[in-house]
């Protein structure tokens, strides 16, 4: 994540003479300074920051994961379109195949939310937590299962049993082993804490899998060019103040309805997330540096 081996590749391509591809995966030092609360002023920022404006224009190519990600760079340096690539992080579909419906012939007593990813404070469970009251007395048959680890796994245990709050929790799987996991979901969880640095987008794994799924997706949150808006599979609410709201529209839902979402998300995920094809559009303009 830091930049450091970024500033290696440039040296060599430069003793080399070959073009210099950087890849941006984080916006530095914006993105310590939104989400994790630093100083602008931080030395060790203020060199990252040096770092980044050094790398930004020696690169041939700048490759970015998240759609806007060049507008801090355009504004920051007025570096060109052209520069600029944008390869979104994918999935491997073949993986992530459309699994038949567990149970799809009977009735069942709950609706089951799925969240897949690290427990930590960055990921706000917390905050999802808080809400699970509300939700509770309105749909008593509301389940939440929470598939990973991090720093936060305990307290959120805890937290469940003292509060008497309807959640499994689940440790974390080879990749391979999710789909038959997130496989008996009847919705995909995907929250974002409030911060400004998603006014240029994200670019989140677990969105990718999600879709590939063709699982509804809950999204709690507010970013730009949100995939789940983009793709119409699922509900999105900006607060979290709204999650309540867009489980009991879901809930309410017919099935027809929930199924079109899921498979208008495996649709995106085949246009947008296929490893082949990001693969190929990344080949093809690398080849156009030589």
């Amino acid at each position: 994540m830091t930049l450091f081996g970024a500033d290696a590749a440039r040296n060599l391509s430069r003793h080399f003479k070959v073009p210099f591809v950087y890849e941006v995966r984080d916006l530095w030092p914006l993105t310590p300074i939104e989400l994790g609360g630093y100083s602008r002023w931080h030395p060790f920022l203020l060199y990252l920051d040096y770092l980044d404006r050094k790398l930004a224009k020696s690169a041939d190519l700048i490759i970015t994961t998240a759609p806007l990600m060049k507008e801090y760079y355009k504004e920051r340096f007025g570096t060109p379109d052209e520069k600029f690539l944008w390869i979104t992080n994918g999935t491997d579909l073949e993986l992530f195949k459309v699994l038949p419906d567990v149970g799809e012939n009977e009735e069942k007593d709950t609706f089951d939310i799925y969240y897949a990813g690290a427990h930590g404070l960055a990921n706000g469970l917390d905050q999802i937590f808080d809400q699970l009251t509300v939700i509770m007395a309105r749909h008593p048959q509301v389940r939440l299962t929470l598939v990973g680890d991090g720093p936060l796994k305990q307290h959120l245990i805890e937290r469940a049993g003292k509060e008497n709050l309807p959640v499994r929790f689940l440790d974390a799987v080879p990749k391979k082993e999710l789909p038959a996991i997130l496989n008996k979901a009847d919705a995909l969880l995907v929250y974002l804490e409030p911060c400004s640095l998603y006014r240029y987008g994200i670019s989140l794994n677990k969105l990718a899998d999600y879709h590939a799924m063709g699982k509804p997706i809950l999204f709690v949150g507010d970013c730009a060019e949100n995939p789940v808006i983009q793709s119409g599979a699922g509900m999105v609410a900006k607060t979290i103040e709204e999650f309540p709201s867009i489980v009991e529209k879901m809930i309410r839902m017919n099935p027809e309805e929930k199924k079109l979402m899921g498979e208008k998300g495996r649709s995106y995920a085949e246009e947008n997330y296929n490893w082949e094809k990001l693969a190929k559009i990344t080949s093809d303009t690398l080849k156009g540096l030589l």
